[in-house]
C-alpha cells in the first residue's frame, strides 16, 4: 500500500472525478449521437445508407465530426485539470498539502486516463450489444461491423485522445494562462504537418524544380500526431501504434519533468520555463514568417512579395511573441533579436538561391538510372507504382536531356510562369540503389507543346504503352464498353458494349490509334467526339464491396477526331452515327470572328447578341461537317473565329475554330 501511495493520492483522483464527471459524460453522450443512435435507428435498413453509417464513425477516412470532439474533449479535460496552475492564490493551496508533485502529477494523469477511458468504452459496449443482437450472418457483419472493426475504433480513438491529453497537459506545465494552454495545444498537435506543409511550400518557392509539394513528407507528417494520423489514414500498422506508445511515454515525462522544476511564482506568465521562451519567440517568428511569404506568393506570384511576406510575416510574429512574453505592447524597443534572426534567415537564403548543394543542377549520370519518367502535370502515378518509369537507354538519355533544358530555361520559366498559361513538367529517377529523384517544374504551355524533346519521349512506344492505362488490361477483364458523345454536345446519344468479340476488336483500333498518334494530335484543342469507359470485372466487385480496390476499375478514352480506326470499327459495326454528334442533329452553325469584347464570353446566345449581323449562318449538312471536324475548344493563346451550334433539340453550343481551319468563302463573307 506504501508503494501505491508514493505514486498516487486517491483524495485528489476522487476530487478530479467529482469535478469533471459532467465533461466526461459529455464526451460519451457526443460519441453515441455521432455513432451507436444513427447507427441503432438505421439498422433495419437494407440499403447502403446503414454501411456508409458504419463505415463513417468505425473507419473515418478524413477529419470528421468525432475526431473533433475528441480533440476539443481531450484539450478542455487537461485545461480543467491543472487549472489551479495558472492562478497564484489556487497554484499556492494546492502545492501546501502535503503531497509531492511527482503524486500530484501522476493522480492527475490517472484521473484524466480514467475520464477519457470510460465514454469510449461504454460506446464500445454498445456498438458490441448492436452488433450481437442484430447480427444476421450477411456480408454486412462479416466485413463492416464486425468486432475487429469496433475493437480497432476503441484502441485508435483511446490513443488519439490520451495524446491530445498528454501533449495539452505538457503544454500545461509551460504556461501560466489557461487561455495560452488552449492555443498552444492545438498548434502543437497540428504543427507537425502545418510548419512541414508551410515549408514544403516555401521550399518550392525558392528552389527551381523542387518536388516537395507532393511528396511522402507529407504523409509522414500526418502520421507523426495520432489526431492527423489516426483520423486521416484509414490502416494503421504495429509500427505506427509502437510509435504512438513512445510518444506517449515521451510526452509523460517531459511533462512530469517540467512540472518539477516548474516556478510558482511564474504562474499567469505566458511562458513559465525561463529556457523555453527563446524557443517560442523565434518559433512563432519562424512560423510566422513562412505563413507570410506563402501567402504573399499566392497574391501575386513575384519573388519581391515573397520575400515582403516573409519580412512582414516574420516582424509581426516576432511582435507578437515578445508582447506575449513581456505582457505589454511596448516592445518596439526590442527588435535587436529580430535583426540578428533576419541576418540568420537572410544568410540561409542566399544559399538556398546559389544552390549550394547543388540540388538545382543535379543530374544523375545515365549509367547509375533503372529508369526514368516524364508526366506532364505530376508524378504522382510513378511516385506510387501506378505507372513504371522507362528504361531504355535511348529514352532515358531522352528525359536527361530533357532535364537539362528545363536547367539552362531557369531564369526564362520562372519569369514567364508567372505571366502566362504553363504547365507542370515532372521528371524523376530510380537509381540503381533504389533511390528515387523527383524534379517539378513548372514551364509555358507553349514551350511543353512544342519542345522537340517532350515530342520523342511522348511518341516512344515505351512511353505510350505505360502512360496509357489501356495498355495494361487484359481484354479478357473488360466487363462492358461505353461511349458516349463528348457532353459539349448535349445530345442524347449512348451505346453499351458487352460483346466479348467486339470488346476485343474495339479494344485494338482503339491501342492502334494510341499508338499511332502524333504529339501535336495528342495536345490538339479539337474538341472530341466521345469519350469511351472501360469498365472491368474488377469494378463490378468494387461496386458490392467497398474494401476491394482496383488501379483499373475503370479507363476513360477519348475518342479524337483524328483516331481513324476507332472511327472505322464503329462504322463497321453500324455504331458511328449512335455515338457522335453528326449533321443531322444540327439545325444551324452561325460562324463569326471574335472581337474583343467577346474573349470572356461563354455561351452562344451571349455571342448571338454581341455578334449582331457580322456572323454567317452555315445550314449545309456536308459544311456542318467540316466545322465540328474542326471545333475547338477555348485556347489559352485566344481564338480567332467562334460557332454558334444549333442543335435539333434546342440546345446552343459554343465553339471555335482556328483562323486557318475556317473557309476563305466564310472570311470573305465576314469582311
Amino acid at each position: 500500500m506504501k508503494y501505491k501511495t508514493s505514486y498516487f493520492n486517491m483524495p485528489m483522483i476522487l476530487e478530479d472525478f467529482k469535478r469533471l464527471w459532467g465533461l466526461s459524460a459529455l464526451y460519451f453522450i457526443s460519441l453515441f449521437f455521432t455513432g451507436p443512435l444513427p447507427i441503432m435507428l438505421r439498422m433495419g435498413d437494407k440499403d447502403r445508407s446503414i454501411t456508409y453509417i458504419v463505415e463513417s464513425f468505425l473507419k473515418p477516412r478524413g477529419f470528421e465530426i468525432q475526431g473533433f470532439y475528441s480533440i476539443v474533449f481531450a484539450i478542455l479535460l487537461s485545461l480543467l485539470i491543472y487549472r489551479y496552475l495558472h492562478t497564484i492564490n489556487s497554484t499556492t493551496v494546492i502545492h501546501s498539502f502535503p503531497i509531492t508533485r511527482k503524486q500530484l502529477f501522476h493522480s492527475h494523469s490517472v484521473a484524466g486516463f480514467i475520464l477519457i477511458i470510460i465514454p469510449v468504452l461504454i460506446n464500445m459496449l454498445f456498438l458490441l450489444g448492436l452488433m450481437v443482437a442484430s447480427n444476421d450472418g450477411s456480408i454486412f457483419y462479416q466485413e463492416v461491423f464486425t468486432t475487429n472493426a469496433i475493437m480497432a475504433w476503441t484502441g485508435k480513438t483511446l490513443l488519439g485522445n490520451i495524446i491530445v491529453y498528454l501533449i495539452s497537459s505538457l503544454v500545461a506545465m509551460v504556461t501560466g494562462t489557461s487561455i495560452v494552454q488552449g492555443v498552444l495545444s492545438l498548434i502543437f498537435i497540428f504543427l507537425p504537418i502545418g510548419l512541414g506543409s508551410l515549408i514544403l511550400v516555401n521550399l518550392d518557392q525558392l528552389v527551381y524544380g523542387f518536388a516537395g509539394i507532393h511528396s511522402d513528407v507529407e504523409s509522414f507528417l500526418l502520421k507523426i500526431i495520432p489526431v492527423t494520423g489516426i483520423w486521416t489514414i484509414e490502416k494503421i500498422d504495429i509500427s505506427q501504434i509502437l510509435w504512438y506508445l513512445i510518444l506517449g511515454l515521451i510526452l509523460y515525462i517531459i511533462a512530469l519533468q517540467f512540472y518539477k522544476i516548474r516556478s510558482l511564482e511564474r504562474a499567469t506568465d505566458p511562458i513559465t520555463l525561463e529556457g523555453l521562451k527563446p524557443i517560442f519567440k523565434y518559433g512563432v517568428t519562424f512560423c510566422s514568417m513562412v505563413l507570410g511569404g506563402a501567402y504573399f506568393y499566392s497574391v501575386i506570384r513575384v519573388d519581391a512579395w515573397l520575400y515582403l511576406g516573409y519580412a512582414i510575416g516574420g516582424f509581426l510574429g516576432y511582435l507578437i511573441a515578445e508582447m506575449l512574453l513581456k505582457k505589454t505592447i511596448w516592445v518596439f524597443k526590442n527588435i535587436k533579436g529580430f535583426v540578428i534572426y533576419s541576418l540568420i534567415i537572410m544568410i540561409v537564403f542566399v544559399g538556398i538561391k546559389l544552390d549550394f548543394t547543388g540540388y538545382e543542377k543535379r543530374i544523375p549520370e545515365v549509367g547509375r538510372v533503372q529508369n526514368a519518367y516524364y508526366g506532364n502535370g505530376s508524378s504522382h502515378q510513378y511516385r506510387y507504382g501506378e505507372q513504371e518509369g522507362l528504361k531504355k537507354l535511348e529514352n532515358i538519355e531522352l528525359i536527361r536531356e530533357l532535364h537539362q533544358e528545363m536547367i539552362e530555361n531557369k531564369k526564362e520559366f520562372m519569369n514567364m510562369a508567372k505571366k502566362r498559361a504553363y504547365n507542370t513538367v515532372s521528371i524523376a529517377y530510380e537509381l540503381e540503389n533504389g533511390k528515387k529523384i523527383y524534379r517539378d517544374y513548372e514551364a509555358p504551355d507553349e514551350f511543353v507543346q512544342k519542345n522537340p524533346t517532350i515530342k520523342k519521349i511522348f511518341e516512344t512506344m515505351e512511353y505510350k504503352r505505360k502512360y496509357h492505362n489501356i495498355f495494361k488490361v487484359d481484354t479478357e477483364a473488360i466487363d462492358y464498353i461505353e461511349i458516349n458523345p463528348d457532353y459539349i454536345y448535349q445530345v442524347n446519344k449512348s451505346i453499351k458494349i458487352i460483346n466479348k468479340d467486339e470488346i476485343k476488336e474495339l479494344t485494338q483500333a482503339l491501342k492502334m490509334d494510341l499508338l499511332d498518334e502524333s504529339y501535336e494530335e495528342h495536345y490538339s484543342n479539337i474538341i472530341p467526339w466521345a469519350s469511351i469507359n472501360v469498365r472491368t470485372k474488377a469494378s463490378v466487385e468494387m461496386e458490392t464491396n467497398d474494401e476491394k480496390e482496383s488501379k483499373y476499375s475503370h479507363i476513360d478514352v477519348t475518342w479524337k477526331k483524328s483516331y481513324s480506326m476507332t472511327a472505322k470499327w464503329l462504322k463497321d459495326k453500324g455504331y458511328y452515327e449512335k455515338v457522335r454528334v453528326m449533321p443531322e442533329d444540327i439545325n444551324s452553325i452561325v460562324v463569326g470572328k471574335v472581337e474583343k469584347e467577346m474573349d470572356r464570353v461563354y455561351s452562344a446566345f451571349e455571342l448571338e447578341k454581341l455578334a449582331k449581323d457580322q456572323t454567317v449562318k452555315i445550314k449545309d449538312k456536308e459544311k456542318i461537317e467540316y466545322l465540328l471536324t474542326n471545333q475547338e475548344g477555348e485556347s489559352y493563346l485566344g481564338n480567332s473565329y467562334y460557332m454558334g451550334v444549333y442543335l435539333n433539340n434546342g440546345n446552343k453550343i459554343l465553339g471555335y475554330i482556328s483562323e486557318e481551319k475556317v473557309p476563305r468563302e466564310i472570311k470573305d463573307a465576314l469582311k
